[in-house]
């Protein structure tokens, strides 16, 4: 019987941690600050100056001066502490000002003061007054983002519910009240708990804000930041097929803001990223490869104009390079991988973030060259990539993944040169690193499965049987769940269940083998169609499948 040699199917791809570690997702849609109108029943009371300081405050936060703003409203605040008789209702929202002025420079605390002081005035106005509820709405949800800031995000989400209750009912009589019941939704699902908490107040404030980007050009691009966060949280949840109508319409719209405004590059950038990761989740790489090159474009445009860009332009590149290195293109995957290090390494990377993409940058050169068959200049950029990367997990704890994929990267490369060996102390480490990290974020469970096959791999090459079929079994049995919501997933529990039956096999346990192998031909079979790369996978397992069915035969010929 002729056995397969290749017993583990395919190197751990770099981006298994980079997908979320090195690729920041979108900000969340930014503090919305709701401002007020001077209240109209009180204006003949308030002496002309007052209301240009007033309206003169918003006007300099909304030029992006809110120190001004700051000094201008505390004029308006100066007139009220010596005019007791002033209108309630203007008193109330000079204090959502003051409140909004602060927080916008930090002090949050003073901000709290303020916007406490206008909620008070205001609960005894809401109940005879439309124009008091609806800013009574606008006072608690700017309370929720000093709230939130001051890490008090129980209360924030409290506030912010408080206001969307307020203007659901307010609503029905005011349409106008659409834009700011968005604004308490977005913020309601910012200050959530949990992804599957934020999505339905983040869902509701996509469909309010639709329709009013449609008549109003200038909430394109809030409709653009929460369909892009709706589309996150469908990722964080597992449910990609559901991210991706969200993802695709925000992209189309910054790319339309962005064709008409310059500033929003930046943000059409992370856009094509996040629109790159949805699609190779999905499988779909070479439209995955479209999103990275398109980003790719647009990182060269940023850094055209600032030199600080080079990081961001060499982050885009390695996932370039990765891309190109999931779809078996490997000449394609080097020269992106190159320049990501040489835009690094010259000037030297000047902050930990810098020295961070350096070795990422580095540990995707060193897949490159593995896949060229460039063993030895694979191991010698892996070696350099886990000395920067374990710096930057010092230096930065979240970088730790990082730090785990190189390692997982430099016992491939071991192995490759035949040093099994030594591929075994970065294989150990890696478990170490996932297990640890998945204690705490059950999403990096799908790297420690990885890395549990390949720990199996390293001691199936040294004959350590015994050892090796723990790791696989634990790595299926996290695959198999995950592999439900994650289908790039299900080619990796094909190679744990093809490694495990082949390990059977070798231990003399085909009975045992056979369910293993047919159930990985049962899934890599019409991944192939899909993805071509693919099919060593299914040769390999067929092999595999056809020696253990002999074996069966032969011990069944020896029974009788």
């Amino acid at each position: 019987m002729r056995r397969e040699k290749q017993l583990f199917l395919g190197p751990l791809a770099l981006a298994a941690a980079l997908q979320g570690c090195l690729s920041p997702v979108l900000p969340i849609p930014p503090a919305r600050a709701v401002l007020v109108s001077p209240a109209a029943q009180g204006g003949e009371a308030i002496p002309p100056e007052v209301m240009e300081w007033f309206v003169g405050a918003q006007r300099a936060y909304g030029e992006g001066q809110p120190a001004e703003a700051l000094r201008l409203q505390r004029k308006v605040m100066e007139w009220l502490e010596a005019t007791p008789s002033a209108r309630p209702h203007f008193r109330a929202q000079s204090l959502i000002n003051l409140g909004l002025w602060n927080g916008a420079l930090g002090r949050h605390p003073e901000a709290l003061t303020a916007l406490s002081q206008a909620e008070a005035i205001l609960r005894s106005l809401a109940s005879g007054s439309t124009e008091a509820r609806q800013d009574l709405a606008k006072a608690l949800n700017n309370q929720g983002e000093s709230l939130n800031a001051l890490a008090r995000r129980g209360e924030a989400l409290v506030a912010a519910r408080a206001a969307a209750d307020l203007l659901r009912k307010e609503l029905r009589a005011n349409p106008a009240a659409q834009r700011d019941l968005a604004v308490a939704l977005i913020n309601q699902g910012r200050f959530s708990d949990s992804a599957r908490q934020a999505l339905p107040p983040t869902r509701e404030a996509a469909a309010l804000l639709r329709p009013l980007a449609q008549s109003d050009p200038s909430e394109r691009a809030n409709l653009a930041r929460t369909l892009m966060r709706l589309g996150e949280l469908h990722g964080e949840l597992g449910e990609l097929p559901q991210a991706e109508a969200p993802i695709q319409e925000g992209v189309a719209l910054w790319r339309q803001l962005a064709a008409s405004n310059p500033s929003g590059r930046a943000t059409l950038a992370q856009s094509l990223r996040l629109q790159g990761q949805l699609l190779g989740g999905l499988n779909r790489h070479p439209e995955a490869v479209a999103s990275n090159v398109l980003e790719v474009e647009v990182r060269r445009q940023l850094l055209a104009e600032d030199p600080g860009q080079r990081a961001a332009l060499a982050e885009a590149l390695v996932l370039l390079a990765h891309r190109h290195t999931q779809l078996a293109q490997p000449q394609a995957a080097l020269p992106a991988s190159r320049e990501a290090v040489r835009l690094l390494r010259d000037p030297r990377p000047a902050s930990p973030a810098e020295q961070r993409v350096l070795g990422l940058a580095l540990s995707g050169l060193g897949l490159s060259h593995s896949a060229l068959g460039e063993a030895r200049e694979a191991l010698a950029v892996n070696q350099e990539a886990v000395a920067i990367l374990g710096g930057s997990a010092r230096a930065i704890p979240a970088s730790r993944a990082d730090h785990a994929t190189a390692l997982s990267n430099l016992a491939l490369a071991y192995s490759a040169l035949g040093a099994r060996q030594e591929a075994m102390a970065p294989a150990e480490e890696t478990v170490v690193i996932w297990r640890a990290l998945a204690r705490t974020n059950p999403a990096q469970q799908a790297d420690l499965a990885i890395a549990l096959k390949n720990l199996g791999k390293a001691y199936g090459e040294l004959g350590q049987h015994q050892r090796a079929v723990p790791q696989l079994l634990e790595a299926i049995a996290l695959l198999r769940p995950l592999s439900q919501a994650r289908p790039s997933l299900r080619a990796e529990l094909s190679r744990a269940l093809n490694n495990l039956g082949f390990l059977r096999l070798l231990m003399g346990q085909p009975a045992q083998a056979r369910p293993l192998l047919e159930e990985a031909l049962r899934i890599v079979q019409p991944l192939t169609t899909e993805n071509p790369t693919l099919r060593g996978d299914l040769v390999r397992t067929q092999v595999n499948l056809s020696n253990t069915l002999a074996e069966l035969q032969r011990l069944q010929r020896l029974k009788n």
